[in-house]
């Protein structure tokens, strides 16, 4: 039987190559590694869609950090929220993506078509 696997969500400040100086990290726990967005904003439940930019996977250690300095410039992250997801990621990273996340406190259906992301409530 397959486990849920894990998600989380940081907030990013600081880094030098982010010129509006915050930024939110969406991470997905798949298989060695995870696979990662770069949020403009925190999408709120049945809200407006929000800007999503894939990026590098991740090593899956930032599962479970939560407050790093990173070096180089590159800011100080925090945890904001995480817990577990249901569903399969597509074979392709830029695919059409809908998973259930489960959380404290963000919970719902995450979608991500293109380069826009929502949450949606579950039904």
């Amino acid at each position: 039987m397959r486990r849920d696997r894990r998600w989380t969500l940081l907030e990013h400040l600081y880094a030098l190559n982010d010129p509006l100086g915050k930024h939110f990290d969406l991470m997905l726990e798949d298989k060695l590694n995870c696979r990662s967005w770069r949020l403009s904003e925190i999408p709120m439940l049945d809200g407006p869609s929000v800007t999503i930019i894939a990026t590098p996977s991740h090593n899956l250690e930032w599962l479970d950090r939560e407050y790093a300095v990173l070096s180089e410039g590159r800011g100080i992250v925090t945890r904001l929220e995480s817990g577990t997801f249901i569903g399969e990621l597509p074979n392709l990273e830029d695919e059409y993506l809908k998973i259930q996340l489960n959380g404290k406190t963000m919970t719902g259906e995450i979608e991500i078509i293109n380069s826009f992301c929502r949450l949606i409530s579950i039904k």
